[in-house]
């Protein structure tokens, strides 16, 4: 079959969403043609993702620096809500020029993908369509666009009308779009969770998939962790003061002896990890946001690798997929009760499960009583592939191909 992936970047550092997409891609090509409309901004392509496919159809999105400067400037995804409207007071000129960039983004990148995927398969017949979603501009572009034998598919594996962040308007806003595309598609590649909240009633619409982080018969990089002193413990990803906040973890690390040693590999909550650093000093090591091969490497140096859950049950972040591919012992940061990552994390018996309403101390026993042992038992890449293969890109690439078939 011909298959085209429609992608909003390819950067190097592109994100979960895309490298999930770049991941099924991988797989298909061994049995299909695979293609991509990639779209591009202020920097190209990265062109080793790009050499997956066997046609680039490349689109340029360029917007102008204002929303990366706006976000950037004021650390805006890491605010809370009221931080939020209190920065939207107090800049109200720059926050109505990005609120008009926003608009932009969704709508005239949308329309300038949607051009692209008809002019694609206006050249070559395919099979299918795939809009690998964030942003959701790149669902409406797949919808919209008028093709005449070429079934329509989206991979959305993260909320968009059921995330729980987003309030009423926007919430409002998000359903009448996320219904749109969904009746102008075939199918919509999601998780369970999100599928529990969808906003679209068509039978069969959404299909249920599982992250597909974890790849059949790789081969696992040698560790590189050395037996030393102290126990490296890498958390990689974001921060944010209202659903992802570090302040439990870090206060934790306080209670744990001084060979635990933190380093925090993303971005947000600056201040909160810079009050820490003056508590922990060494044991706590603050390395920015880097790209995800220097991030790939972090993981494969630590001891023990380190998972915040978000307040949100709808929502598992990939990269504790990530972390299992590895067979390392997971710290998994629990904020509430009913965590969707204990689905996964029960089966995993390298996993520490800890709960920020349980007290420090205990907490801190629990990782001490078991983490030694953990760190000598690093669990095999087959066996990992056995107990999470709803998780593989050969199960999910079997999923979305029985669809398009």
């Amino acid at each position: 079959m011909n298959i085209l992936f429609v992608f909003s970047n390819l950067e190097r550092n592109c994100g979960a969403n895309m490298n999930i997409g770049l991941t099924l891609a991988g797989r298909m090509k061994a049995e299909h043609t695979v293609d991509a409309v990639v779209g591009y901004g202020r920097d190209s392509y990265d062109e080793e993702k790009a050499s997956i496919f066997g046609k680039i159809y490349p689109v340029n999105l360029d917007e102008d620096d204002l929303l990366d400067a706006f976000l950037e400037k004021s650390n805006w995804k890491s605010k809370s809500s009221f931080g939020k409207i209190c920065l939207m007071l107090t800049h109200l000129k720059e926050f109505v020029r990005y609120i008009d960039v926003l608009q932009r983004l969704y709508f005239e990148s949308s329309k300038i993908l949607r051009k692209a995927v008809e002019k694609a398969c206006g050249e070559k017949q395919y099979d299918a369509v795939i809009g690998i979603v964030f942003p959701f501009s790149t669902a409406m572009a797949i919808s919209k666009a008028k093709l005449r034998k070429t079934k329509k598919f989206v991979l959305m594996l993260d909320p968009f009308y059921s995330n729980r962040v987003i309030k009423r308007p926007g919430k409002a806003v998000r359903g009448w779009l996320e219904k749109g595309v969904g009746n102008r598609v075939d199918r919509i590649f999601t998780t369970d969770l999100i599928i529990n909240e969808a906003p679209c009633k068509n039978p069969g619409l959404y299909v249920p998939v599982d992250f597909p982080e974890i790849i059949v018969g790789a081969e696992r990089p040698a560790d590189t962790h050395r037996v030393g002193d102290t126990i490296e413990c890498t958390y990689v990803g974001g921060f944010y003061e209202d659903i992802r906040n570090p302040e439990y973890l870090l206060k934790l690390f306080t209670k744990l002896p001084p060979k635990y040693v933190l380093n925090i590999v993303g971005g947000g909550c600056e201040s909160i990890l810079e009050e820490y650093k003056n508590v922990l000093g060494e044991r706590l090591k603050l390395h920015g946001v880097v790209s995800s091969e220097e991030a790939a490497e972090m993981r494969n140096k630590a001891d023990v690798l380190v998972n915040v859950n978000s307040t949100l049950p709808n929502q598992v972040s990939s990269k504790l997929f990530e972390y299992f591919e590895t067979g390392k012992p997971i710290l998994n940061i629990c904020k509430i009760i009913d965590c969707p990552s204990l689905k996964y994390t029960e089966k995993y018996v390298n996993a520490i499960n800890i709960f920020e309403k349980d007290d420090f101390d205990y907490s801190s026993d629990v990782i001490q009583d078991n983490i030694d042992k953990m760190i000598r038992n690093v669990v095999s890449h087959l066996e990992i592939e056995r107990i999470f293969y709803a998780n593989t890109d050969e199960c999910v690439c079997r999923q979305v191909i029985k669809e398009i078939e």
